[in-house]
């Protein structure tokens, strides 16, 4: 409910309407963490299908990293970088302190592309390398890295061999 809608019920003044949507806000969001923690990663569609509605309408690139346990079930979600309209920075050893603070077994990254388009750039393939090796060497399994628009989407698991 919006601020108005909350404020035009009786007894319902601009404070209380604000603290009725900060704890609404805090319901959805407990929720969602609890929903997003018993989810397990089947398929690289159905997580694709998930992160376009959640990065496909952004204007500027998110890199998301997903840390997964043994049984492929998301167990920790974290943004790691907001970039630009056409470019995110990702550095392997900031997806890796998540992942191990978290004592992930696995990590999927998820990033858009403003620009609709998902086809890989030589700097996401470049990133994909990086991050694989990184893992490789800590025993974390690098699952796949998925680039998402609001209609499309590109899995490296999928499309190429380097994961």
């Amino acid at each position: 409910m919006t601020l108005q809608e909350l404020q035009s019920l009786s007894g319902i003044g601009r404070i209380k309407a604000i603290e009725l949507q900060a704890v609404i806000e805090l319901g959805h969001r407990i929720h969602k963490h609890e929903t997003l923690e018993m989810e397990s990663i089947l398929s690289s569609q159905k997580l694709a299908k998930k992160m376009q509605q959640e990065l496909g309408d952004k204007k500027q690139e998110h890199l998301v990293a997903l840390y997964l346990n043994t049984q492929n079930q998301i167990i920790h979600q974290q943004t790691i970088f907001i970039g630009s309209a056409t470019r995110s920075i990702a550095e392997p050893r900031e997806i890796l302190h998540y992942a191990l603070k978290h004592m992930a077994t696995s990590v999927i990254l998820v990033h858009n592309h403003p620009s609709g388009a998902v086809s890989p750039s030589r700097n996401d393939d470049h990133v994909t390398k990086l991050v694989k090796e990184a893992c490789e060497l800590m025993g974390i399994v690098f699952l796949d890295h998925l680039i998402v628009s609001h209609s499309d989407y590109f899995s490296y698991r999928e499309n190429t061999d380097l994961i």
